[in-house]
């Protein structure tokens, strides 16, 4: 379980958009005033809105921006709700109001049914936490606020129980895709109670409901709403057994009171908040906080506000149930991997051995003949209805300990193996490791104390959700978010974390419903599921549009192919009697159906349905699903959605992609057999049309080198560039090798020009040696020279008392001299000073007194800790120096379990963006004097950190080590 300490909140929906035109009456200035009251009574967390109807993406990103600086220098953190359920205060996602149709704003259940959250959620989800990726002020995302299905009397298309299911489909896929981006940031659904979302109406148990939507993995607590006027609370108690079932962390999004008809309304705020105290929620977020003497539009009449006559008792009730907390980062809290164990080593034995201690006792013999099938000792049927599963290898084996034994864990934990411990009786190598059941990759992630390397899956499998471990790897040859299949290689068995010999360590999660207090939650024991046949079944995943976006025009009558990429996730083979019907909607003249073309489990194909445009103008949507032999439907539903338009308006426009640059592998590369690596054209749009996330280059011949199938090009409009990237791993034999890539639009058309890559791999025998050290960062092409200043660990007045890195001094005192990147590697951040400027860079020419810079070097904005102007980029194991490899194995780290980041600091301007990849020579900027600088120098410090500790910037979840050991000066 996450477990968070409480810590008392308040509303303050509007909060980021103060003197905006959506709040004109709350000045910018009323954020300090507020948050400075709010830090005297102790509050913690404010919860506010992210979206509004008149902002877009990109601008509502820039208010957050500013707000949650503010907030960070309160030490304080937000839960950020991505959108409103309702429409009155217009709160919501830019572009969803059409859908916002039902009683009091709320979106219609076609909008969860037919997929259109996808065009709006989604999207807006994903930049909002790339924008704001681990940031240390935000505790939680919310999907939303207050969401239900409605209409409520089941007047609408599909039965009810398609609507909860399209909701519980929404909110996987959308809390994934923040969990992929932002994995340090709790997130949750931000409803009332899952009775809202759940079909009653047709008959759905409203507590299993509530068990599989909570239960969703990336889902990480469960919300509460409720008011002392609308009988809500009533249904508390089933959403906090709900959240204890699955040992998730429970809390009160919004509790509030009328000012003038609920009587003592200070007595009743301290009574639900030292109830909720009591029963172990983390917070209680009163509705909603207003310092202001007037009314300047952010309250209402069940507002915390001062205009309200009982402010100062509501202020005495939510200070008297102040804790003085730390902020809770899921990094920060549990530097492990989330839910990694943690266990205690044996009295006298070394503290490595942690997770999967080999035991003193026997092998067991665990194969038959080399089968596969266990047989020693003998085990039981799996119980009816739960996963089936393969062995997740082939190579002869013993089980060396097994579900249940003794082991010897932290004492919070049952001391009892949490899974399955498999060693190899065969010196054959590489051993590889089996995906034991189809799925997703959820994680891959390294623990050294005890699983290593190790890789998630996570399944469903009858409406249940699984996930299977696979711990002490060599190495992961799958991508998180990959659907593998049961039986697919998934990486090599290795002797990672606390393994002392060549093993894996398997572990299954039934998620709700496994055991508790284990190391791991949920766990249930593999041994059963393995003996059982996997019964057939049929499943299908929509994978994309391939053509025909939601949206294209036609002219009336026009003929057209509707193309969809469907993946089989079932256990079948799809062949003959397998088709594509229609199933709801206009069937736009396509007759009864179409073929599926032969796709065994995993696999992922195109089918394809030729329609007619109707002859009225309109919009009109047809939907279509798979059909068995049996006649029975299956898989999730298949729709477009066009417009039809007067001939003129549907006229096509051409497009055209050219090739500008190679940014990374340029033709010719050597690279050693496997080895991944990350391609990046800069191309044109030199066509008609502007590229929307419609548009997609997709792999068209040669060698695909273990790529996707596609990836989307970048938003970009006609005669602009964009870089676009696909990431590749080499070959295993010598040779060169070219993969090529062609721009498809988004009616399935391919148009020019094709990309390729050509790599040169290499004999391993033959392979270069790794430099001892990188060349300077600091480019002298343009005759100009440099000398070292400070060096590492020499004292300073500022910090710790001690130099973290070294110091290449402009000879000449003048900025400009050009910085490169050292070897293949990615930009993790760049950080733009806002105060510096080419005329007043750093603190002593902006006139900051001594207390003031002191404060200044421990915040993040907007002196970026005082190293000004910053890039940071991390450079991977086989990327790094020997003296650098040297160096992070000497700070105690182990091979490739280290993540390590080079900061280029006090920089005069910075050339490269976040996420962009560089290679040796790449230009990050130039010298300069920005931050707490005295001189213009480049300040170059080397920081690793575990895994998991992903926010280099910090101090305390980062390990220095001397720059000079990986390059040169």
């Amino acid at each position: 379980m996450v477990a968070i300490p409480w810590r008392t909140g308040v509303n303050m929906r509007e909060f980021a958009f103060y003197g905006t035109p959506a709040v004109p009456h709350a000045s910018s200035a009323l954020q300090q005033q507020q948050l400075a009251t709010l830090n005297e009574l102790g509050v913690k967390v404010v919860r506010l809105f992210t979206s509004h109807r008149a902002f877009s993406t990109q601008e509502c990103i820039d208010r957050l921006r500013v707000a949650l600086a503010q907030i960070d220098q309160f030490n304080m953190q937000a839960i950020l709700c991505l959108d409103d359920g309702l429409t009155g205060a217009g709160f919501f996602i830019q572009g969803t109001e059409p859908f916002h149709n039902q009683v009091h704003g709320h979106y219609h259940s076609d909008f969860w049914i037919n997929g259109e959250w996808r065009r709006f959620h989604l999207p807006t989800a994903r930049a909002l936490a790339t924008a704001f990726k681990d940031h240390p002020a935000i505790l939680m995302w919310e999907l939303g606020n207050e969401f239900a299905l409605h209409p409520r009397d089941g007047g609408q298309r599909l039965p009810r129980r398609a609507a909860s299911a399209a909701f519980i489909a929404f909110a996987r896929e959308v809390s994934w895709a923040i969990r992929d981006i932002s994995p340090s940031h709790l997130i949750s659904t931000g409803l009332v109670n899952s009775r809202h979302v759940c079909a009653m109406e047709d008959g759905e148990d409203v507590n299993a409901f509530g068990r599989a939507l909570y239960g969703l993995p990336a889902v990480d607590a469960v919300s509460i709403h409720y008011y002392a006027h609308d009988g809500e609370k009533a249904y508390s108690s089933a959403e906090v057994a709900v959240a204890r079932a699955l040992d998730k962390p429970f809390y009160i999004g919004e509790v509030g009171a009328h000012h003038s008809e609920s009587g003592d309304r200070a007595a009743f705020v301290r009574a639900e908040l030292n109830g909720w105290r009591s029963a172990g929620a983390f917070t209680a977020l009163v509705w909603a906080f207003d310092s202001s003497a007037r009314d300047v539009g952010v309250s209402d009449l069940y507002a915390f506000a001062r205009i309200h006559g009982d402010y100062d008792r509501l202020r005495d009730a939510v200070r008297s149930v102040a804790a003085d907390v730390a902020r809770f980062l899921r990094v920060i809290t549990q530097p492990k991997p989330t839910p990694d164990p943690v266990v205690t080593p044996d009295a006298g034995e070394s503290s490595g051995e942690t997770v999967t201690p080999i035991g003193e006792r026997d092998s067991v013999p665990a194969t038959d003949g080399g089968s596969g099938k266990i047989t020693t000792p003998p085990v039981d049927v799996a119980p009816t209805g739960l996963i089936r599963l393969q062995l997740p290898l082939r190579w002869k084996h013993s089980i060396r300990s097994r579900f249940d034994d003794p082991a010897q864990y932290d004492a919070r934990y049952v001391q009892r193996r949490e899974g399955m411990l498999f060693v190899p009786d065969t010196a054959d190598r590489p051993l590889e490791v089996l995906a034991a059941q189809r799925g997703v990759v959820s994680k891959i992630a390294s623990y050294p104390p005890g699983y290593g390397i190790y890789v998630q899956i996570r399944h469903n499998w009858n409406g249940d959700n699984y996930v299977t471990w696979y711990g002490h790897l060599e190495r992961a040859n799958v991508t998180v978010g990959q659907f593998v299949n049961a039986g697919e290689v998934i990486g090599t068995a290795g002797r990672s974390g606390s393994a002392e010999e060549v093993c894996l360590f398997f572990t299954v999660q039934h998620l709700g419903k496994g055991k508790a207090g284990y190391v791991v939650p949920d766990v249930i024991d593999p041994a059963p599921l393995f003996d059982a046949a996997v019964p057939p079944r049929d499943e299908a995943q929509y994978g994309a549009d391939v053509s025909v976006p939601d949206g294209t025009k036609f002219a009336p009558g026009a003929f057209f192919k509707k193309i969809w990429q469907v993946r089989n996730t079932g256990t079948t083979t799809w062949g003959d009697g397998y088709a594509l019907a229609f199933f709801a909607d206009n069937p736009m003249g396509a007759g009864a159906g179409a073929r599926v073309p032969t796709a065994k489990p995993g696999e992922s194909v195109q089918v394809a349905v030729e329609l007619t445009a109707p002859l009225i103008p309109g919009s009109y949507q047809t939907t279509w699903r798979l059909k068995n032999p049996a006649g029975q439907f299956f898989g999730e539903i298949l729709y477009t959605q066009i417009s039809v338009v007067p001939q003129d308006e549907a006229k096509a426009k051409v497009s055209e992609a050219r090739f500008v640059d190679d940014i990374t592998i340029p033709d010719g590369t050597p690279l050693r057999p496997g080895a991944r690596f990350t391609k990046t054209w800069r191309i044109r749009n030199s066509g008609e049309t502007t590229w929307t996330d419609q548009f997609q280059l997709v792999f068209a011949g040669d060698e695909r080198m273990g790529g996707p199938e596609f990836v989307t090009l970048p938003a970009t409009r006609r005669g602009s560039t964009a870089d676009v990237s696909v990431t590749l791993i080499a070959p295993t034999t010598p040779g060169v090798y070219r993969s090529t890539w062609r721009p498809r639009d988004p009616q399935g058309d391919f148009f020019e020009h094709d990309m390729y890559a050509e790599i040169r791999v290499i004999d391993p025998a033959k392979v270069p040696p790794t430099p001892e050290r990188y060349g300077s960062p600091v480019s002298t092409a343009d005759g100009r020279g440099y000398y070292i200043g400070l060096k590492f660990k020499e004292p300073v007045w500022y910090g710790g008392g001690v130099h973290q890195g070294v110091d290449y001094v402009a000879r000449d005192g003048a900025p400009g001299m050009l910085i490169s990147a050292a070897a293949e590697g990615r930009v993790f951040g760049a950080y733009r000073c806002l105060p510096c400027t080419l005329d007043r860079p750093n603190f002593d020419l902006n006139g900051l007194s001594p207390a003031e810079q002191n404060q200044a070097l421990g915040k993040q904005n907007p002196w970026n800790y005082g190293f000004g102007n910053l890039v940071v980029v991390e450079y991977g194991w086989d990327a790094l120096s020997r003296g650098g490899q040297g160096a992070v194995l000497a700070a105690g780290f182990r091979e490739r379990q280290a993540r390590v980041f080079v900061f280029y600091a006090h920089l005069a301007e910075i050339s490269i963006g976040e996420g962009r990849p560089v290679a040796a020579g790449t230009p990050l900027g130039t010298m300069g004097n920005s931050g707490n600088s005295r001189g213009v120098h480049l300040h170059l410090e080397v920081r690793v950190c575990q895994p998991s500790a992903i926010f280099p910037l910090s101090l305390t979840r980062t390990v220095r080590i001397d720059p000079l050991a990986m390059f040169t000066e």
